[in-house]
């Protein structure tokens, strides 16, 4: 690393902008990967120094540079890494897509536009709505990524199987709803390619065919309900392996105490597992599931209105035409309620 590569880094972190510039200009290699293996970019990055990072860009930084090794726990080039970074990280965020909007995108690798292809996914996992609908503009509107996931599935599969913390799942179903009511029509995206995403440790493949909210109500559902009756049963064992050290074991030696004890923490922490998992459940269960569901149908409630309107397609020999507004209203509304109590029902729509 050259003494300017070093300082810039600390001008960086200290956020002055005047010597910044004075290494950015002295650079020889403006994409250098010092000895963490990250470039000046991604410690603008980090640092959330858009100054900096606009005059990086215009040195012609690469915002698709991939660290060697994890850069603060991450694995990612800057432009996927600031969009982790989350809401915080907007305005740069929308200055590495102003730029990337504005490149000629022939001169990336394969990997660079894999790395490009999933900006809508961790748009709408980690950033705000205006970031998301930036995203599908610089990077089309189909968004789906090489595992045929559109953002919705992405973020409905992810949250669904690995997030354990209710009040963020809630606060990221949120915003998943705010931009379905913007793009209802993403909602019925359906997963098309057959492609094994499962890692050593997930046997969930989505099905094709499936909407995301199939995904989630007929699989990730069945994969928690699954893994309550696995903490039910640890807890049972736990249980068991108490009372048996307290049958067997000589009482009030530290021994017994300690296993004791150890068998008891073990089983708290299941039982805190199971209810962290049954808190997550409820949450899609009668919030999300219905909510969404919900937005689903909007676009067929309109279609329906309009065409049994007199003036927009209503014929005096369509059954249909015979319902009232207050009819339609009332099925729409038992379906939404249906989906929360009897999900099987509707396993043909969804999926």
């Amino acid at each position: 690393m050259g003494i300017h590569d070093a300082r810039l880094c600390i001008a960086i972190q200290q956020h002055d902008l005047s010597l910044a510039r004075t290494h950015i200009d002295r650079i020889l290699n403006i994409n250098f990967q010092c000895v963490a293996r990250h470039t000046a970019l991604h410690s603008a990055v980090v640092f959330n120094n858009v100054e900096v990072a606009a005059l990086l860009l215009q040195r012609g930084a690469d915002m698709t540079i991939v660290p060697l090794k994890k850069v603060c726990n991450e694995f990612e080039c800057p432009l996927l890494l600031a969009l982790k970074k989350g809401e915080s990280h907007e305005e740069m965020q929308l200055l590495f897509l102003e730029t990337l909007a504005h490149m000629n995108w022939a001169g990336f690798d394969e990997a660079a536009l894999a790395n490009i292809a999933r900006l809508s996914q961790y748009a709408l996992m980690y950033s705000t709505p205006r970031v998301f609908f930036v995203t599908k503009e610089v990077n089309g509107q189909n968004g789906m990524n090489s595992a045929g996931l559109s953002p919705l599935m992405f973020v409905v599969r992810r949250t669904g199987l690995y997030e354990d913390n209710v009040v963020k799942c809630t606060e990221m179903l949120e915003k998943v709803l705010m931009v379905v009511d913007e793009d209802p029509a993403m909602a019925w995206q359906r997963y098309g390619v057959v492609y094994n995403m499962t890692k050593t440790n997930e046997n969930l493949s989505a099905i094709t065919g499936c909407t995301a909210l199939g995904m989630l109500a007929f699989q990730i559902m069945d994969d928690r309900m699954d893994r309550n009756r696995k903490f039910m049963k640890q807890i049972e064992y736990r249980n068991h392996v108490s009372a048996l050290y307290k049958a067997t074991l000589s009482p009030g030696n530290y021994f017994t105490e300690t296993l004791t004890t150890m068998a008891e923490a073990r089983k708290v922490y299941e039982e805190e597992r199971a209810v962290k998992n049954s808190d997550v459940m409820m949450q899609f269960q009668k919030e999300f599931i219905p909510r969404l569901f919900a937005k689903m149908l909007s676009p067929m409630r309109l279609a329906l209105g309009m065409g049994t309107h007199i003036r927009l397609g209503g014929h005096n020999k369509c059954l249909v035409a015979t319902l009232n507004p207050d009819i339609m209203n009332t099925i729409f509304n038992a379906l939404v309620r249906d989906i929360a109590t009897s999900v099987n029902g509707f396993q043909h729509m969804l999926c």
